[in-house]
This record gives structure tokens, C-alpha cells and sequence, in this order.
């Protein structure tokens, strides 16, 4: 991210060195444009050493530390900036990114919702002039929860939907994007759905999606995580079996890139080709699931024999159906592992190196899908190691399975 904060703390550089510090700074911030994080924490560093209260010096070098994985060096320096500048809300989202990454949700949330101040993060659409709600009695009242983000944070965030009803009981309105609709109709009955954009009734709270969990005072301890909480249309996952039964083996959908406009997918993503790793293994058939210009990938990759229905596709709702046909979903941080996890289907995260806050650190389990498993990079850019151990895994769950099999 390359949102700068304003600099209001003395400079204490000399004189002969800002000519370096302000080339430093530009440096670290083209790097980062580019994704190179560690070169840019060169410069973001040496533009601390120049001037140790540079506020955009002391952001660039926390976001350049938390995208290298080095979180726990970066929380001193995000506390640090805060102190010299406790006014700017990029630090304070940056605060809050580590926070979460951490598991320390209380804090962690509220600092997360500095990003409706951050104009450069294009949030403002989503503010309405009734107050947002952050946990008042809601009886016989009306709220709108609203998305704000990408439909992957909808997926995962809805799943607070069904207790802000239950707290008042309130009417809950829900804004929906047209993806998700049919999928949320069937899964959310007593909710009423309004499109994105379109007149919504009267109401007197709004919320974001992602702030309910700051409403409700989630904690790591209490993340709503019973699971499915969305449901696919069983005709259709009926279909889906019958058209599936004449190939062999486990049926596996697979996910390798997220939504190709995310600054995030370059690191959260791999070509198909990288996946190449898992064609022969005995036992399974591969299915895509990819959306979006690289699902075109699976013409150059032949080995891995992927059926490919995807144009069929008209919504999310048809993805779940699908899901729901296969034994498993192997995916990259995008919407289909959300959706995949709130269906309570057996599903495999791939992660890059420093992954979402989401995905907290280091654990192969998430708090959020009780039926997800999280395979991470060991280094950044290192999806080679990733699919190697997801190829040992799928091979000892066939070498398994046969093993039980009656002779």
C-alpha cells in the first residue's frame, strides 16, 4: 500500500542530507508499487537512519516488514510512529493489520476501522448519514449491513448477519452484490436482500460487513466459526454428482489466481502451470474452478487433465453447487476458499509468504473455517515447496484410503 502519511514531526536530518532522504523515500515507494519488499526496505530504512521521525519512512519500513513476514519487528515501529503522530489513520490501520495478524482481535478491529478515514482507499460509498452501529440495543429497530471490500469478504463476513438479527430482533437488510444474491436468498430466508446501488428501504443503524466483529467484540476465543453457513441449491449439487460419476477417483476443484485488479494478487497468486506438480496422482480428478482471464490457462497446462465447466457459471450460487459435488478444493486466498469454508466443505488454502491478516501467522488450521487447512510459503515467492507438499498430502490420503478399503 502506498498511502503516505503526512509528516508534521521536526525533521532531523541535516541539511546536506535531505536531497538523499526525499530520494530514498521515492525509491522505497516505486519499489513497493512493484511488489520488491525487500528493496525497499532498504531504502525505507536507510531513510530512517536519516531521519528516525520520518513518519512516511517509519510506514514504508512497518508495511515493507509485515509483506517479508517480519510482523514483530514491524509492531515497534507502527507504536512509534503512532506516538510521533497519533493523528494519522494509515498508522493506525497499519496498527491494526499487525494487531490482527497477531490474533489480538479487541484492539486489533478498532484499529482496523481507521481505514474509513483513509480517503485513498476509496471507502467513502459505503458511508450513509444514519450513525453506524457498534453494538446498541437494536429492538424492533432496522440496520442495513452493507459490503465494503471484495465478495471474499462478504462470504466470510456474513456470517455475523444472522446474530445482528438476533440481537434486537431487528429487520436486517442486506446489501448484496449481484454475484452473491441467489446464494444469500437461500442461505439467509429471514434477511431481505437489497442490491448494491438500488433505493434501500428506511433504516436507522448501517454497518459494514467488516466491522461487525468489532460490534460484536469478537475475540480470537469467540469467532462465530459453525460451519456451513451458506448452502448450495441441492438440485444443482445433484447435477453436478451425476455429470461428475463417469470420472474416477477424487474430484478436487482447484483455484490459482484471485481477482486479477487486487494489488494483493501478484503475491497471492500463481500461473496454472505452477500446479503442474500435482498431474499423475493416482486416484484423483482435477476440476477448475478459476474465473476471471486465467481460467484461459487451462488449455497450456494438459497434464493435469482439468475439467473445465466454468462458463457455465452465472453466479456464486452455481460455484457452491459445484463445491459441493467434489471431495475437495484446493485454492489461493481468493472468494472461492470463503465460500468453500462457509459451505463446510474440505478445503486447502495455499498462502503466500505473508499472508492476509485473516490467515493470522503461522498456523496451519483457521479459527474462521474449522474444515480449512492452511499450507503456507516458507519463502516468499516459493510456490514450488507449496505444491510439493500438497502433492505428499493428497498421495498419503489415497495411500490411506486404499489401505482401508475391503480386499
Amino acid at each position: 500500500m502506498s498511502v503516505q502519511p503526512a509528516q508534521h514531526q521536526p525533521s532531523l536530518a541535516r541539511p546536506e542530507d535531505l536531497d538523499e532522504l526525499q530520494t530514498c523515500l521515492e525509491q522505497a515507494d516505486a519499489l513497493r508499487r512493484r511488489r520488491d519488499f525487500q528493496q525497499s526496505l532498504k531504502f525505507s530504512e536507510r531513510a530512517r537512519q536519516i531521519d528516525r521521525n520520518n513518519i512516511h519512512a517509519l510506514y514504508l519500513t512497518g508495511w515493507n516488514l509485515v509483506d517479508l513476514g517480519r510482523v514483530a519487528e514491524a509492531r515497534p515501529i507502527a507504536d512509534r510512529a503512532i506516538a510521533l503522530s497519533p493523528g494519522h489513520p494509515q498508522l493506525h490501520w497499519l496498527r491494526g493489520f499487525i494487531l490482527l495478524l497477531q490474533g489480538e482481535y479487541e484492539q486489533g478491529w478498532a484499529e482496523y476501522e481507521s481505514r474509513w478515514h483513509i480517503d485513498e482507499m476509496g471507502l467513502g460509498k459505503n458511508r450513509y448519514a444514519q450513525p453506524q452501529w457498534r453494538g446498541e440495543d437494536l429492538h424492533g429497530k432496522t440496520i442495513l449491513l452493507h459490503p465494503e471490500q471484495g465478495l471474499g469478504d462478504s462470504i466470510q463476513f456474513c456470517r455475523y448477519v444472522e446474530l445482528v438479527r438476533q440481537r434486537g430482533p431487528a429487520k436486517v437488510l442486506l446489501a448484496t452484490p449481484p454475484e452473491l444474491e441467489r446464494l444469500f436468498a437461500r442461505s439467509m430466508p429471514g434477511i431481505q436482500l437489497v442490491r448494491d446501488r438500488e433505493a434501500i428501504p428506511n433504516f436507522g443503524f448501517h454497518c459494514p460487513l467488516m466491522s461487525l466483529p468489532l460490534a460484536l467484540r469478537t475475540t480470537l476465543a469467540t469467532v462465530p466459526s459453525r460451519v456451513p453457513y451458506l448452502h448450495a441449491d441441492e438440485a444443482e449439487v445433484e447435477r453436478w454428482r451425476k455429470r461428475l460419476s463417469s470420472h474416477p477417483g477424487r474430484k478436487i476443484g482447484l483455484v490459482w489466481s484471485g481477482g486479477t485488479l487486487s494489488v494483493q494478487n501478484i503475491t497471492r497468486s500463481m500461473p496454472l502451470v505452477m500446479m503442474n506438480g500435482l498431474a499423475g496422482i493416482e486416484g484423483v480428478t482435477f476440476v477448475s474452478l478459476q474465473k476471471g482471464p486465467p481460467a484461459e490457462e487451462v488449455a497450456q497446462v494438459p497434464e493435469l487433465k482439468l475439467l473445465d465447466w466454468t462458463a457455465e457459471f452465472k453466479d456464486m450460487s452455481d460455484t457452491a453447487a459445484l463445491i459441493c459435488a467434489l471431495d475437495q478444493v484446493i485454492t489461493v486466498c481468493t472468494s472461492v476458499s470463503h465460500l468453500s469454508g462457509a459451505l463446510a466443505r474440505p478445503t486447502w488454502t495455499l498462502l503466500a509468504y505473508a499472508a492476509d491478516f485473516r490467515w493470522m501467522l503461522d498456523r496451519s488450521d483457521s479459527p474462521w473455517y474449522p474444515t480449512m487447512r492452511l499450507f503456507r510459503q516458507t519463502a516468499l515467492g516459493d510456490w514450488e515447496t507449496v505444491i510439493a507438499r500438497v502433492r505428499q498430502e493428497l498421495e498419503a490420503d489415497f495411500n490411506v484410503t486404499r489401505a482401508s478399503r475391503p480386499c
